[in-house]
C-alpha cells in the first residue's frame, strides 16, 4: 500500500482543555475494479465491493479484497446498464444475519431477470479456502424481487434493521422499503419530501439501535448545499439530522465513538467536478469536513479498529483512512478547543458560497466581507456566540465577479481570507 497524501493536523474536540492531535493518512488500499459503489467488511478483514461495470451487457460484478489488498473477482456476469448518467448495476453489498451476501442490484434497462432485487449469496467456499473460484450468477441461491412492490424502482443501499427486518433506500420513488422477514412481505417505511424542485432522491442507510441514519442526494440538478441526513425513528417518522450539506451518497457511525459519518459523492452543477467528494463527520450538530477533493467516492464501511475504506468511483480503486479523530466526551458535553476560520466552499463560486469558523468560548463574533477596496458588502454574522461549530451561507447574486475578503472577529482573534466571484 502507498500513501497519496497526508493531511493536516486536526485539533480534535475534547474536555478538560486537553487537545488530542492527529495526522489523517490516506493510503490507496486497491485498484482494478470497475466503478466500484457500496462495500462491506467480513469478520476476517475481507472487504466485499460491488462494481457497477461499463454501463452495458453483463459486466457488474462483486469483488472480495483480502487484506493484503489484493481484488477477487467473486460474482460476475451481472447486469449493467446506464439509465441516467452513470453505470449503474450491484450498488450495495451487505451481510445478513445468517452469513449470507446481499447485493443490491439497482435499476437496469432491458427485460433482464435481476433487475430491481436483492441477490442472496453463500461466500462460505469463497471465503474458507484459497481457490477463490469466480461464481457467475447461477449461484445465486434466490432473490428478494423488489419489482413486485415498487416497480421499475431503483434500490441503492440496505441494512438490517429492528426485529432483523431488511431496510433499502429506493432513489426512485423516495423511500424505505421493509423487507418483513417473517413472511417476506414488502412495506413502505419511510418516505421522503421532495427538496424545493427536486426529487430526495435517498442514496444510503444505517442502523443504530434507535432508529437509521438517512442520506440524500437530491435530484437534478444536485444543488450545492440542499442534500440533508435524515433521522428516521422506529415508527419510520423523519426528521432533519444535518442539513447544508450537498450529493451525500453513504453514511456510517464510527464504532470507536459512535459519530456520523457521510460521504459527498461530487459537486454537480454543470460543470459536473468529480473531484469534488468530501467525507463529513458529524456529532453534536458539529459538521467537520475531515477530507475533501475526493476522487468521486462512492461507499464506506469501518472496520473494528475505526479504520475506514472508501471506493471512489472515478479512480477504480479503494481508499484506506486511518487515524480519524474521536469525541471524549463528560455528561454529554464538548468544547471546541480553538478558534478558526476555515477556507470557504466552492471556491470560486457563483452565486453562492459556504463558510465554516469555530469559537473556543462564548464571544461577541463578526464575519463580515470587503471588495478589493476595502468597502463592506455584507454581514454574515454580528452577535454574541456559545463555543462551537458554525456554517453560514454568502449569497453574492447582487455583486460583480471579482476577488472578495470575509473576515472573522471573535473576541481577540482575527482572521481573514480571499474568495473569488465568477458570474
Amino acid at each position: 500500500m502507498k500513501n497519496i497524501f497526508l493531511l493536516a493536523v486536526i485539533s480534535i474536540m475534547l474536555l478538560s482543555n486537553q487537545t488530542a492531535f492527529c495526522q489523517l493518512t490516506v493510503q490507496e488500499y486497491a485498484s482494478g475494479l470497475v466503478k466500484p459503489l457500496g462495500i462491506e467488511i467480513d469478520a476476517n478483514g475481507n472487504l466485499w465491493v460491488g462494481e457497477q461495470g461499463t454501463g452495458s451487457g453483463i459486466t457488474g460484478r462483486v469483488s472480495m479484497i483480502t487484506p493484503n489488498g489484493v481484488v477477487h473477482p467473486f460474482l460476475i456476469g451481472l447486469p449493467s446498464s446506464a439509465p441516467a448518467f452513470e453505470p449503474l448495476s450491484a450498488t450495495d453489498v451487505y451481510f445478513d444475519s445468517n452469513g449470507k451476501l446481499l447485493v443490491v442490484m439497482g435499476q437496469s434497462t432491458g427485460s433482464d431477470t435481476l433487475s430491481s432485487r436483492v441477490l442472496i449469496v453463500d461466500t462460505t467456499n469463497f471465503s474458507v479456502t484459497q481457490d477463490y473460484s469466480t461464481l457467475d450468477r447461477s449461484s445465486i441461491l434466490g432473490t428478494i424481487n423488489l419489482n413486485k412492490y415498487l416497480p421499475s424502482g431503483n434500490p441503492y443501499k440496505i441494512t438490517a434493521g429492528f426485529e432483523n427486518d431488511l431496510f433499502i433506500v429506493d432513489a426512485y420513488y423516495n423511500r424505505v422499503i421493509r423487507w418483513h422477514r417473517n413472511d417476506g412481505s414488502l412495506s413502505t417505511f419511510s418516505v421522503f419530501a421532495s427538496i424545493g424542485q427536486s426529487e430526495a432522491v435517498p442514496t444510503c442507510i444505517a442502523y443504530v439501535d434507535t432508529g437509521f441514519f438517512v442520506g440524500n442526494l437530491v435530484g437534478l440538478p444536485v444543488p450545492i448545499g440542499a442534500a440533508k441526513v435524515y433521522f428516521v425513528d422506529l415508527a419510520g417518522n423523519n426528521s432533519v439530522y444535518q442539513g447544508g450539506l450537498t450529493a451525500i451518497v453513504d453514511v456510517a457511525v464510527n464504532p470507536i465513538d459512535k459519530s456520523i459519518y457521510a460521504l459527498q459523492h461530487a459537486q454537480f452543477g454543470p460543470p459536473w467536478l468529480n473531484n469534488k467528494g468530501r467525507l463529513f463527520r458529524i456529532h453534536n450538530g458539529i459538521v467537520d469536513t475531515l477530507l475533501s477533493e475526493l476522487p468521486r467516492p462512492g461507499g464506506m464501511v469501518f472496520n473494528p479498529h475505526g479504520d475506514l475504506f472508501i471506493t471512489s468511483f472515478q479512480n477504480n480503486t479503494i481508499l484506506k483512512v486511518t487515524n480519524l479523530p474521536t469525541v471524549i466526551e463528560d455528561n454529554h458535553t464538548s468544547v471546541v478547543n480553538k478558534f478558526s476560520l476555515e477556507q470557504n466552499y466552492p471556491n470560486p463560486f457563483n452565486p453562492s458560497t459556504s463558510i465554516q469558523y469555530r469559537v473556543s468560548s462564548t464571544s461577541n463574533v463578526s464575519l463580515k466581507v470587503y471588495d478589493v477596496l476595502g468597502n463592506e458588502v455584507a454581514t454574515l454574522v454580528n452577535e454574541e456566540k456559545p463555543a462551537g461549530s458554525y456554517e453560514v451561507k454568502f449569497d453574492a447574486a447582487g455583486l460583480s465577479s471579482g476577488i472578495y475578503f470575509y473576515k472573522l472577529q471573535a473576541g481577540t482573534f482575527t482572521e481573514t481570507k480571499k474568495m473569488t466571484l465568477i458570474k
